[in-house]
């Protein structure tokens, strides 16, 4: 396993960072001096934690962490408030923290093979969320605050 290239947080300009599948376990702390950054893939790495500083990365608005080790999301994950798209799929997540409501700009959200029992409640309350990717065969209920959205289209996968 890699650390993070500690060089990468030198180019404070960075728009996009793709880091996919480079054997990383941790990400970091460094990581908020990317102010510009809008997009960044850490999938397919060995990250099992996010660091604080993560919050620091204010105009993210893509956060691609499939295939990592994550069992839970940090509370400041809320923080993110332009976050446009997350992909959380092939983790180890079980819940989502109540802070994820905040993400008030989520459009697109990737929940596939995770440990969910059941479907988030919390995701009743993201105004802005349009596509919800699930595990199919895994739910045996549809919270109301999501079934009754109009706007939203849930998509099951094996």
């Amino acid at each position: 396993m890699q650390d993070f290239p500690e060089i990468v947080t030198q180019l404070n300009f960075l728009k996009d960072l793709f880091l996919r599948a480079s054997n990383l376990k941790s990400i970091s702390k460094n990581i908020e001096d990317l102010r510009f950054l809008n997009r960044l893939d850490l999938s397919k790495n060995f990250i099992e934690s996010l660091p604080n500083s993560l919050t620091g990365l204010q105009n993210l608005t893509q956060l691609n962490l499939e295939r990592n080790l994550l069992y839970h999301l940090p509370l400041f994950i809320g923080n993110l408030s332009n976050l446009q798209e997350l992909n959380l799929n092939k983790n180890l997540l079980s819940e989502l923290p109540r802070t994820f409501s905040r993400l008030s700009s989520l459009d697109t959200l990737w929940l596939i093979n995770n440990n969910f029992k059941k479907i988030p409640l919390v995701l009743g309350e993201l105004k802005s969320l349009k596509h919800l990717f699930l595990t199919s065969g895994k739910f045996d209920e549809v919270p109301p605050s999501i079934k009754h959205r109009k706007s939203l289209s849930i998509r099951f996968y094996g």
